[in-house]
């Protein structure tokens, strides 16, 4: 390569040699390996010398630079490097010393004489393992309680990559190896690079500032290093962002991830008092808190304000009523609370009409709930059964006023009074019998009609009994949700009503099935015979798989 002639026109080759030195001390080997090779001026082995001497005392440190390396003999035709321990090294070749990336043992820290007289002298090479050795070295210090932040990622990609670029087999002369074996050493190396040259690329944000994290993740994620520590990285990789932990993580993006907060917090409160828009509609607000299945206050009350339950007749009052799927129900009582899942389409009771005929295929439990058999519309048909002979007993006992009976016989009487009973004391007998038949009255009514307590029927068994479990709701809060856009105006919908007139009559909008089974117990069924093969190694087709409850409870 040929090499310029210094020229009197340039004033840096006229600074005396330590204003050289402290100058070059600030590039790196991989600058000064160009700047030796392309001005003659600087192609200099005193002065390269002189520069790494400064290195190792000054710059580095001998902490960070103990037993690095060996300055080689200075010779006009050759240069030779001085054994270490009787071991033979080429020129330029790096001895590593340890993983972390050390290479050659010193013997001395600035230009010493051998015995035939020969000055030692350092080289490039040298600097650029001093460099690895350092870079290893810090990064292998203990982390202080605060300093500069550095990139976790990059410290174990750095580590990998030294270790690769000091490992032995790399220097020596390369080994005969198997197929097996170099796709083993070349998996192994497959992802090694040189560390790229912002240290703290990853964890900075697009202010370039400290990534905001969490604990956990900030742990995972940087290093403090110290101040010197700091230094020797920064000089090496010059184009890294330097990160303070005194100055803590962005201020600008604390500021704009509470503000995003903030606007997604107004956002779904805006969204919560729009959804929740409908429930200032009374008649909304009730079907939204109902849990009976059907409107209380459309049931028939006796003239003392109770509700009347009697076996065979309609507990409710003449009206129209709509059926409503139980399933669509409680989806939207979800979203109108959590709003989760999005607004609901209007309810369809299509899932009423049976696939053979295409008539209303009405639940057990509505026409038992109408037909007067149970007390409350959520009820099992099977366990909330209202007993006809209760009903009769309870219809046709009279209660008679307490007092109207004597309690005690006029005999007992004139007994008591010749045994020296006063007057007094047989009335307050009196006001105590007739206390204890009061009580007993009130049990023997209770014992006798049936009470609206809670059913004992839980959604399963609702579910098997039914093939769709409903709720009925009046037409004044059918109206009321379709006002109130309770679901999409503009998608069509089909819906089941009930008619009930004065008498406790009741007919259906649409002509219910009598020849479909409308119960869920068929399902139930073909699972235990799919039971009964399941331990066999052949299965039949014909058997139904098992039904999947359409409800959401």
């Amino acid at each position: 390569m040929s090499r310029c002639s210094p020229t009197t026109s340039l004033t840096l080759i006229t600074l005396p040699d330590e204003c050289q030195v402290h100058i070059l001390t600030y590039l790196r080997a991989c600058d000064l390996s160009p700047l030796q090779q392309s001005c003659k001026f600087y192609y200099n082995k005193d002065r390269i010398h002189k520069v790494v001497s400064y290195f190792l005392e000054e710059v580095y440190g001998r902490n960070l630079t103990h037993g690095i390396c060996i300055p080689v003999v200075d010779d006009d035709t050759t240069d030779q490097k001085i054994p270490a321990k009787n071991t033979k090294v080429k020129k330029g070749s790096v001895q590593p010393t340890s993983k972390a990336g050390s290479s050659l043992k010193a013997t001395s820290s600035s230009a010493a004489s051998t015995p035939s007289g020969r000055d030692l002298k350092y080289t490039l090479e040298h600097l650029r393992s001093i460099e690895l050795t350092v870079v290893a070295r810090v990064l292998s210090l203990p982390e202080p309680k605060s300093g500069f932040y550095v990139s976790k990622s990059w410290i174990k990609k750095t580590l990998l990559w030294l270790e690769t670029v000091n490992d032995p087999s790399t220097n020596n002369e390369p080994k005969k190896l198997s197929k097996k074996q170099q796709r083993q050493r070349n998996r192994r190396l497959s992802d090694v690079s040189p560390p790229w040259p912002n240290i703290n690329s990853d964890i900075l944000c697009e202010h370039q500032k400290l990534q905001r994290c969490s604990a956990k993740t900030a742990r995972s994620r940087r290093k403090l290093m110290d101040k010197q520590a700091w230094k020797v990285l920064r000089k090496l990789y010059p184009d890294s962002t330097t990160l303070e932990s005194v100055s803590g993580e962005c201020l600008q993006c604390l500021m704009e991830t509470e503000a995003a907060k903030k606007t997604e917090s107004d956002r779904l409160e805006q969204a919560k008092l729009e959804r929740k828009m409908p429930l200032a509609n009374p008649l909304v607000r009730r079907f939204y808190t109902r849990t009976k299945g059907v409107p209380t206050d459309r049931l028939v009350e006796t003239s003392g304000g109770q509700v009347s339950v009697s076996y065979g007749s309609c507990p409710l009052i003449a009206g129209k009523y709509v059926i409503l799927p139980r399933s669509w129900c409680h989806k939207w009582r979800r979203y109108m609370k959590t709003g989760e899942g999005g607004m609901p389409l209007p309810p369809d009771s299509s899932a009423l009409l049976c696939d053979a005929h295409k008539l209303a295929l009405l639940p057990p439990h509505l026409e038992a709930f109408l037909c007067g058999k149970t007390a409350q519309l959520l009820a099992s048909v099977k366990h909330d059964l209202i007993s006809p002979p209760a009903a009769a007993t309870a219809a046709a006992m009279t209660a008679s006023p307490v007092g109207v009976r004597s309690t005690l016989d006029l005999s007992i009487v004139n007994s008591l009074m010749a045994a020296g009973i006063s007057q007094g004391e047989l009335a307050s007998q009196r006001v105590a019998m007739m206390q204890i038949q009061e009580e007993q009255q009130q049990q023997h009514v209770a014992s006798a009609v049936p009470s609206l307590r809670e059913s004992g029927c839980n959604n399963d068994l609702l579910d098997r009994e039914n093939h769709v479990v409903i709720e009925l709701i009046s037409e004044e809060e059918w109206t009321a949700l379709q006002e109130t856009g309770c679901w999409p105006k503009q998608v069509s919908h089909y819906s089941v009503t009930v008619d009930v007139d004065s008498n406790g009559q009741f007919g259906f909008s649409t002509l219910p099935c009598r020849d479909c089974d409308a119960s869920g117990l068929r399902f139930t069924s073909c699972a235990s015979v799919k039971n009964k093969f399941r331990s066999k190694r052949w299965e039949p087709k014909s058997v139904e798989q098992k039904r999947i409850p359409n409800l959401e409870y």
